[in-house]
């Protein structure tokens, strides 16, 4: 799914390109295409993983922590 969804940024992004004439290098206009790729998914990537994160911490019966849970405090051997 998201090789299609890349392959049809690099298109958008080469059409612009033949459209709009950033610029006259294809090879430029391809690597362009595959940065935007490259950042689209970045982002999509950590938006999605974020909102799962959430919605499992919002789901979840204790996402508060409670005393009993935090680690005990070790005696030193100086104290």
């Amino acid at each position: 799914m998201w090789k299609f969804f890349q392959t049809l940024i690099i298109a958008a992004v080469m059409c612009g390109n033949v459209y709009f004439k950033w610029t006259p290098n294809g090879y430029l206009a391809g690597l362009m295409g595959v940065a935007v790729a490259l950042i689209v998914t970045l982002t999509l990537n950590k938006l999605l993983d974020l909102l799962a994160r959430f919605r499992q911490r919002k789901h979840s019966p204790a996402h508060q922590i409670s005393t009993d849970t935090l680690p005990q405090r070790h005696r030193s051997l100086i104290s």
